[in-house]
């Protein structure tokens, strides 16, 4: 069964993905979105528990945020969690392609299911396309161009990065489900032949390691090429010390002024969510609210 974690680190990296959606439609007539890391379309094999998570799921009949009504009308209050690319055809309202990377046989035949069916039920989706194996091998044969997937001039091109951890540390060996400076190097090269504009989203967890790969070290190693490519850092959200999502865009008029506001605005909405009654189960020691990472450089 595909599995999903359950936690905070779910709630991070969709939310933000939801609102950026949300404010890129006031801009853009088409969406072009490519996920390195896509797993199953809706996951039913739950890996954790944080009872942060439970509280928000069990309060989404009341949710106001984009994430939160995507997320009810997607799942309603049951087990099972839907992936980036559920969550962006629910969010998005106008024309849409999707390009998925998934290195399990087995997950990437359920997502390769669910957009025979998409195809022939959503008349926004006019490309949808999963590639089974290391994302690394899929971007090395090219990305999508808006136009040669059939979408607009004006088409918003979003990647997501959803590893096991950005990893300050080292290279990539083969399947590697950490990122690497030098993986965001080959993506960025890539991208060079991706018409009109661009964000990114990095998602990272510390899983353990916190000392050896410190939130201050992962942005500073992440700017290195985004800048160097032309991309600005335009949004940090984070739940702790260990989970993080990083927005980078390149030809983004409207990114630097609407989407710096997106960390302010996940804690605002995080904080009443952590005092949402919590469900009767025994939680494991210790569930910290948001804070900023040590140290970021340039804020």
């Amino acid at each position: 069964m595909p599995p999903y974690k359950g936690n905070k680190g779910n709630l991070m990296q969709h939310w933000t993905l939801c609102e950026v959606l949300r404010i890129a439609q006031r801009h853009h007539t088409a969406l072009n979105y490519i996920d390195a890391h896509a797993m199953a379309p809706l996951a039913t094999c739950r890996t954790g528990y944080d009872p942060v998570f439970d509280a928000v799921r069990n309060g989404l009949p009341n949710g106001k945020s984009a994430y939160e009504k995507a997320w009810y009308s997607l799942t309603g209050t049951k087990d099972g969690y839907p992936n980036s690319a559920n969550f962006v055809r629910h969010v998005w309202k106008d024309r849409y392609s999707l390009f998925l990377c998934e290195k399990d046989p087995d997950t990437h035949a359920c997502i390769s299911e669910w957009l025979c069916e998409l195809r022939t039920t959503d008349s926004n989706c006019v490309c949808a396309t999963a590639r089974c194996g290391d994302w690394r091998s899929t971007f090395a044969d090219g990305l999508p161009n808006p136009a040669s997937v059939g979408l607009p001039d004006d088409t918003l091109t979003l990647v997501s990065f959803d590893p096991n951890k950005y990893n300050v540390r080292g290279r990539p060996r083969d399947a590697d489900p950490d990122v690497y400076e030098s993986d965001l190097r080959d993506t960025i090269r890539k991208l060079q032949n991706v018409n009109g504009s661009i964000v990114i989203q990095l998602s990272t967890y510390s899983r353990g390691n916190r000392d050896q790969n410190p939130q201050g070290a992962v942005v500073s190693s992440v700017n290195l090429p985004f800048v160097e490519g032309g991309f600005s850092l335009t949004a940090l959200v984070w739940t702790n010390c260990d989970m993080m999502s990083l927005i980078y865009a390149r030809d983004v008029p409207w990114a630097s002024c609407e989407l710096a506001q997106l960390g302010q605005c996940f804690t605002k909405w995080l904080k009443p969510q952590v005092r949402l009654p919590r469900p009767t189960r025994t939680p494991p020691p210790g569930v910290r609210g948001a804070q900023p990472p040590e140290k970021t450089p340039g804020r």
